[in-house]
C-alpha cells in the first residue's frame, strides 16, 4: 500500500520515512511551505536575487545611456555648439577641437599671437596637459615680454612640472615688470623653499612682510615663514 507525499504528491511506500522524490520526511513531522528548513529557504532567496539582477543588467545594457562606447553620453550639449553625439565633431568636445585647431592654425602664421598662445595655454592647462601648456604660456610670454599674466601661467605650470629654475625666473620677470607683485613675491618664496633654497626663500618672505604688512600675501608668508 502506498501513500502520497504531502510536499510533491509523488506516490510513496507506507512505511518509507521520507519522500524518494522531494526529500520531504513523511507523516506528523512533514514541515509546511511557511516552515521549510532554512537552507532551502536561502535557496529561494538567492535564486530570487539572481533573477532580479540578471533583469536589472539586461535592462541596463538595452536600454541605459551608451556610456561605455560614448564617452560624450548624458552631458549636457545644449548652447554648447551642438547636440550630443559620438561623433567629435560635434557637440562641446568638437567645439573644443575646432578651437584648438584654429588657434593652432593662429600661432603658425603669427609667433606673436599672444593671445592666441594664451587661450591654447589655458585649454591645455585645465586638462592637466602642464607640459603642452607651459610651451604654449611661454610664447605668450615671447610674443608680449611685458604681460604678467603670461608670466604667472608659465611659472604656474612649470611649478606643477617640478621645472623650479623655469619657475623662479618667471616670478623674477614678473616683479621686473612689478616690483610690487606681492603674490610674485611670495611665490618666489615658495619656489625656493621647494628646491630646498629655506635661506633664500626667508629672505624673500620676511622682505614681503616687512615693506608689505597688511597685503594678505604677507599674512601667507608670516604663517610660511612659521614652518620653515
Amino acid at each position: 500500500m502506498s501513500m502520497k507525499c504531502t510536499e510533491c504528491g509523488t506516490d510513496i511506500p507506507q512505511n518509507a520515512k521520507f519522500c524518494v522524490s522531494c526529500g520531504a520526511p513523511v507523516g506528523g513531522d512533514a514541515p509546511t511551505r511557511q516552515s521549510q528548513p532554512k537552507r532551502q529557504q536561502w535557496l529561494y532567496i538567492v535564486s530570487a536575487l539572481v533573477v532580479v539582477a540578471a533583469a536589472i543588467i539586461i535592462y541596463s545594457v538595452s536600454s541605459g545611456p551608451e556610456t561605455a562606447t560614448d564617452p560624450h553620453a548624458g552631458m549636457n550639449m545644449q548652447g554648447m555648439g551642438g547636440q550630443a553625439s559620438g561623433d567629435p565633431s560635434q557637440g562641446a568636445m568638437g567645439g573644443i577641437m575646432r578651437e584648438l585647431a584654429a588657434l593652432k592654425e593662429r600661432v603658425a602664421k603669427d609667433s606673436t599671437d599672444a593671445p592666441a598662445f594664451m587661450r591654447l595655454g589655458d585649454l591645455y592647462f585645465q586638462i592637466g596637459r602642464f607640459e603642452q601648456a607651459l610651451g604654449y604660456y611661454s610664447g605668450a610670454a615671447r610674443a608680449n615680454t611685458a604681460s604678467p599674466e603670461a608670466w604667472t601661467q608659465v611659472m604656474h605650470s612649470a611649478f606643477q612640472l617640478g621645472k623650479f629654475q623655469t619657475a623662479l625666473d618667471a616670478c623674477d620677470q614678473m616683479l621686473g615688470i612689478n616690483s610690487d607683485d606681492t603674490e610674485a613675491m611670495y611665490n618666489k618664496g615658495a619656489i625656493l623653499a621647494s628646491m630646498g633654497n629655506r635661506e633664500e626663500a626667508r629672505k624673500v618672505w620676511e622682505t614681503l612682510v616687512s615693506q608689505y604688512p597688511d597685503d594678505p600675501e604677507s599674512q601667507r608668508a608670516a604663517e610660511s615663514l612659521k614652518q620653515l
